[in-house]
């Protein structure tokens, strides 16, 4: 993808980020992703993930949180790889049920939870930050997920993704996830280059 195309996409998931019904028309497409961890990763302490819209195709984008700004505005496409939503169901023979659960959660309740999620103050998810040390094999599949509000367990669920790492011998989980907005001291609205790129 171009400069040109990653704005015009981060943009396209802005301008719908409000619209429920709209919202839940992308999510139809698929509740996971994969990333192949680029050897560039290395010095990064986090990978940013931008939901996005390229030619009517829900995708996520991820960046290295230190190529995620200004200084590599020029060359940002470089750095940046592109994932489309895919379909992915748990078989029930992994070990993590917290991780499976929550995996099960986003199948279950999208259709509900994001149209009453856009409709908040801070809407549906512009981006996610998480830990670059929980990609710890090649290629890494990650799951869209719903993580349950633990001070209010009747409340609202919180965005959240999963990161299953397969080894030829075992299966995985990491979640570090940071959904923004909110953004906060950790994931500051700053540090997020591509969402003011677009």
């Amino acid at each position: 993808m171009t400069n040109a195309e990653i704005r015009e996409s981060i943009e396209r998931w802005k301008m719908i980020s409000r619209n429920g019904d709209e919202l839940v028309k992308f999510f139809e497409q698929g509740n996971s992703f994969f990333y192949e961890v680029p050897d560039y990763l290395a010095g990064s302490e986090d990978v940013h993930i931008y939901p996005a819209i390229y030619k009517d195709r829900l995708v996520f984008l991820l960046i290295p949180s230190k190529f995620d700004s200004l200084e590599y505005s020029a060359t940002i496409s470089n750095y940046v790889r592109f994932s489309p939503a895919v379909w992915w169901h748990s078989n029930g023979t992994l070990s993590d049920k917290e991780a499976i659960k929550r995996m099960e959660r986003w199948n279950s309740h999208y259709e509900t939870w994001v149209p009453k999620q856009a409709g908040t103050e801070h809407g549906i998810f512009l981006a996610f930050s998480i830990g670059s040390e929980d990609f710890k094999v090649p290629e890494c599949k990650i799951n869209l997920a719903l993580k349950e509000n633990l001070e209010d367990p009747l409340g609202h669920a919180t965005a959240d993704l999963v990161v299953t790492n397969k080894t030829e011998t075992r299966v995985f989980f990491e979640d570090q996830a940071v959904p923004v907005p909110p953004f906060s001291a950790s994931a500051s609205a700053d540090s997020f280059y591509l969402l003011n790129m677009a």
